[in-house]
């Protein structure tokens, strides 16, 4: 076989770096891109060539050949060929995508334990942590809420069912999860300022208006459950000041229930309300106007 031409030491080198980016070992590297430059050739000249030691250079060439980028002749002595540089590239492109494919399918075997393990765990030791800004609550919302599947129950303040109106993940997560099956209960307080907003949730939830209703809290599928601690009552959605505590405990979800569902049956579905009937039917109107 006749030598392949390749640049000079330059691009032999980014060349060289490219094989072991393909997962190549440095020496195999070498000792392919010498025997590219050499064509078929011994282990004495490849060892020169490389800069190997010749014992090396005959472990590394088994390797080579393992890969099926190198052949070997059945002369003696024995001579090793390269496979061209574009095969060879293919080859090794070809046998990372196996890899990756296989490294694949082990993590999502893995997965599946690992989940069983976390959530054993989780069940076995309550955990609390404390989230802090409004922003970043409502950001550990939106990710409880995308691993909800049965039922998200929220308390919302009057201008809270405002704010997270505003912050439009709230909301779209809500709305994604509440078409493919998940109930959603809102209990708020309907007022003139926040009606509108109100008539939007109720596009999506079930919801019921009690008076008074301060509080900030939510629960998720009967499994994680959080509470507004420290809030200012602005429609901001970047306040520092809002703090709320996410528990897992099952002492503290059942207390949150209980509480839950003794206001819901006390509250009032906004359908009943004069101005949320008001509300919603001038959306409508605004959203489908009578022919000109």
């Amino acid at each position: 076989m006749e030598a392949e031409s390749l640049p000079e030491a330059g691009p032999e080198s980014r060349f060289n770096e490219l094989l072991v980016g393909l997962g190549l070992p440095n020496a195999a590297a070498k000792a392919y891109v010498s025997l590219l430059s050499l064509g078929r050739s011994g282990v004495q000249a490849i060892s020169d060539r490389s800069g190997l030691e010749r014992a090396q250079t005959y472990h590394v060439l088994k390797d080579l050949q393992s890969r099926g980028i190198v052949e070997v002749t059945l002369t003696r002595p024995l001579n090793f060929v390269p496979l061209d540089a574009e095969a060879a590239i293919s080859r090794l492109l070809q046998q990372q995508s196996e890899q990756l494919s296989e490294i694949r399918s082990s993590w999502n075997k893995l997965r599946g334990e690992l989940r069983v393990q976390k959530k054993q765990v989780l069940e076995e030791r309550p955990s609390y942590s404390l989230v802090k800004g409004r922003r970043n609550i409502y950001l550990r919302m939106v990710l409880d809420i995308s691993h909800s599947h049965k039922e998200v129950r929220l308390l919302m303040s009057p201008r809270g069912v405002m704010r997270e109106r505003r912050f439009t993940k709230v909301y779209g997560g809500l709305s994604r999860k509440s078409r493919t099956g998940t109930k959603v209960r809102i209990i708020t307080q309907v007022t003139p300022e926040n009606v509108q907003a109100v008539a939007d949730w109720a596009r999506i939830a079930e919801i019921r208006s009690a008076t008074p209703q301060t509080s900030n809290s939510s629960t998720y599928d009967d499994s994680r459950t959080s509470i507004c601690l420290s809030v200012v009552e602005d429609l901001s959605l970047d306040t520092e000041s809002h703090v709320s505590l996410w528990t897992n405990a099952p002492t503290f979800i059942t207390a949150m229930n209980e509480y839950f569902w003794t206001l819901w049956k006390s509250s009032t579905p906004v359908e009943e309300l004069d101005e949320f009937r008001q509300a919603a039917q001038l959306r409508t109107r605004v959203r489908n106007p009578l022919p000109a």
